[in-house]
């Protein structure tokens, strides 16, 4: 859960410019996200993170991204920093332009391009997009574990894609699996792992020794992949934010 919002007013002494801002703290956050508005500037903040960081990432970044914004031109007007996302393993650019055409995303070479009419489209359209990425990515993913398991009886009464923080999935008592949409941003090897790990939970609910011998029929490297998936513990926090 976040604190309250509030409003601030930031004087810029180089521009002698005073900016009307809305602060937006939030315990699950973990980085400064700057985003202008028509008739104000947007920060958003971890929740511990004392006034004078974030004013000084204001200061040294607002008049680019206006005047960028105004102008329509190719800068990240609405971005999170690091400007990049992670996609099955992979670090891509990902760079926001506001255009006068329509709401699309595109890859250009290795890079991601996100077009929006105007800069407040940007996070629904992205996390839209994102979202049935991963869905599609899941299902094969699934469909490709799930062939696997049924040679062992390991069949979910229904499968659930959901924006999960804590865990990459969840397997209930009853027979229903959740996975955690952020999967589709690590390696499809670490995906399958997730998976097949789940489907053992069908049958033994803890990790007790029984349960590791089924998973091992089905991950015989089980221990190296939980340890790669480790480093992907940050994808996972941040969700779909």
């Amino acid at each position: 859960m976040g604190t309250d919002k509030y409003w601030v007013t930031v004087d810029d002494s180089i521009s002698r410019t005073q900016m009307r801002v809305l602060v937006v703290p939030n315990i699950r956050r973990r980085r400064v996200s700057l985003f202008v508005r028509h008739q104000y500037i947007e920060v958003r903040i971890p929740e511990s993170m004392c006034d004078s960081v974030w004013r000084t990432f204001l200061l040294e970044n607002w008049q680019e991204m206006y005047a960028a914004q105004k102008a329509h031109v190719g800068y990240p007007t609405g971005l999170e920093y690091p400007d990049y996302c992670w996609i099955r393993g992979h670090k891509h650019v990902c760079r926001i332009f506001v255009d006068q055409s329509e709401d699309y995303i595109e890859w250009v070479g290795q890079e991601l391009r996100i077009r929006v009419t105007q800069i407040d489209r940007c996070l629904p359209l992205w996390r839209e997009w994102r979202f049935g990425q991963s869905i599609e990515e899941l299902v094969a993913v699934f469909d490709r574990a799930a062939a696997h398991g049924r040679s062992f009886g390991l069949c979910p009464r229904l499968v659930r894609i959901k924006d999960l923080r804590a865990s990459w999935g969840v397997c209930h008592a009853r027979g229903d699996i959740h996975l955690a949409a952020a999967l589709w941003s690590v390696p499809p090897r670490l995906a399958l792992f997730v998976v097949h790990h789940e489907l053992c939970h069908l049958k033994h609910m803890n990790h007790s020794p029984q349960f590791y011998q089924q998973l091992a029929q089905l991950e015989p490297d089980y221990a190296q992949l939980a340890r790669e998936l480790e480093a992907f513990g940050h994808v996972l926090r941040s969700g779909l934010e």
